[in-house]
């Protein structure tokens, strides 16, 4: 892929890079090691470690729906990217205090983990509203899809750093953690940085009461919601406990 490409869609290079820095949280923290150390080493393998993993974090992600519909109306008033910069900047430092965390009691990891993850869905779904900011109307579909195809990478990429650091170092090592939190934290504040330039439209003046964004939940979008929110959560369980299932039921390591 030419630089040329990159100039002809401009902005793309810098949206994409966001998703590059984010998976590496996804994978490392939602589907590989975090929920193995929650069961194996917090819990100590017993069955309860599934409960507590799935309540942690059930609970980070139902903290993060109540702030969100708040959070964007903020943004569309304050200004979008000012908004994603401090919160993104927020889930760069949580992640590393994560990491900080690991080794320490089970209420300080808990509470850790419950704070970053919540920073770090609001992040996404701010990152997520950019995309009309960003790209041509024609053209975000090819945006959105090139920046998902793009952060697997991103994932890939941490994946072999952490791994190789977790098998010298242990499942109970921060070691992991904080080279996640550094790759997160550098390709995402290069992203945040450079979609500075890249945001057009005025911002908007809309100041919707609760009771203003509740009328506008008509019938169909509803039920268009509430859809998402199933196959959302279906697709969450499965990534959320792979890895657990895996270790449990097949005896991975």
């Amino acid at each position: 892929m030419s630089i040329t490409f990159f100039k002809r869609n401009k902005g793309l290079l810098s949206y994409s890079l966001f998703d590059f820095a984010n998976s590496s949280y996804t994978l490392i923290i939602h589907a590989y090691l975090f929920p193995l150390f929650v069961k194996n080493v917090l819990f100590h393998g017993q069955p309860t470690g599934d409960f507590a993993w799935g309540a942690m974090f059930g609970s980070s992600v139902l903290l993060a729906a109540m702030v969100a519909p708040f959070l964007g109306r903020f943004a569309d008033g304050a200004g979008s990217w000012s908004v994603f910069a401090w919160i993104s900047g927020a889930s760069f430092l949580t992640t590393a205090l994560l990491a900080a965390a690991v080794g320490l009691s089970l209420p300080v990891v808990v509470v850790a983990f419950v704070v970053s993850n919540c920073c770090f869905y609001l992040a996404s779904n701010l990152y997520d509203s950019l995309l009309s900011r960003v790209a041509p109307a024609d053209r975000r579909i090819s945006y959105s899809g090139f920046a998902w195809g793009f952060g697997y990478l991103g994932g890939i990429a941490c994946f072999g750093g952490v791994y190789a650091i977790q098998t010298a170092t242990g499942i109970a090592s921060r070691w992991p953690y904080l080279f996640l939190a550094l790759f997160y934290t550098v390709f995402g504040v290069l992203a945040v940085h450079g979609l500075k330039t890249h945001i057009v439209g005025a911002v908007r003046s809309l100041r919707l009461g609760l009771s203003d964004m509740l009328a506008l939940l008509d019938r169909p979008r509803r039920t268009l919601l509430f859809g998402y929110w199933l196959i959302t959560e279906c697709v969450n369980t499965i990534i959320v406990f792979t890895a657990i299932i895996g270790a449990t039921v097949y005896g991975l390591s």
